[in-house]
């Protein structure tokens, strides 16, 4: 039987509540963002609607004019 350090031990606790936070899926829901028709990183009138999931664009919709 292998005695660990106070150090070790808790880098191994560390390392595992480091996996234990990488492994949590969180269910949201989707948002849509409206985004114009004047927004200050648009030159110009340029309307975008955006439905993301998370901090992905999953369908977006341009509108000029």
């Amino acid at each position: 039987m292998t005695m660990l350090s106070e150090r070790q031990q808790m880098s191994y606790i560390a390392a595992q509540a480091a996996d234990a936070r990488l492994n949590v899926e969180l269910e949201t829901e989707g948002m849509t963002l409206n985004i114009g028709p004047q927004h200050p990183a648009t030159h110009g009138t340029l309307r975008i609607i955006a439905r993301l999931d998370g901090e992905q664009v999953v369908w977006a919709e341009p509108s000029a004019g």
